[in-house]
């Protein structure tokens, strides 16, 4: 099962990747394109602030998805590494236990929720006319990631006894 999840990890920080390269060129395009349009063109298109803000929202959970996945998110170390090794592994495993916890009931059932409210009330982003349930939708998709990325912790930490 292990290595199930490792493939399945290993494919999903690529596709995370790709995202994060992605949104990061649209993002510099966005603004590059509202700095032209002021300064050369005597005034800024409209939708170019709320575009940036949409994907920079995107960029920040998908990068942090990334870092997650590949353990290089900012951590805690110093007191960590000065504790024997099963107190290492206890006080990684309730780190990710609790990230786990926060995955499911914040990025995703608070999410999924957040997503069917503003749907239902069909509030609107002014400039770009599209749906903020589109753009909160990536909450809870961010949330999966780190739900899955978290439960392959648990087994490469050797939370969970293998048999």
């Amino acid at each position: 099962m292990t290595s199930t999840l490792l493939k399945l990890k290993s494919q999903l920080v690529k596709l995370l990747n790709a995202l994060v390269i992605i949104t990061m060129g649209l993002l510099v395009l966005d603004v590059l394109w509202g700095v032209l349009s002021r300064y050369l063109l005597g005034g800024q298109s409209s939708w170019t602030d709320e575009l940036a803000q949409v994907l920079l929202t995107c960029l920040v959970l998908f990068a942090s998805g990334v870092a997650y996945g590949k353990n290089e998110h900012l951590g805690l170390d110093y007191f960590v590494g000065k504790m024997d090794s099963s107190t290492q592994i206890k006080i990684k495993c309730l780190g990710n236990l609790i990230v786990l916890i926060f995955s499911i009931f914040v990025l995703i059932i608070g999410g999924i929720n957040l997503v069917i409210n503003t749907y239902e009330m069909q509030q609107v982003m002014q400039a770009l006319q599209i749906q903020k349930a589109y753009v909160y939708s990536v909450i809870p998709i961010s949330g999966f990631f780190f739900l899955i990325f978290s439960i392959e912790s648990f087994f490469e930490k050797e939370c969970v006894k293998n048999d």
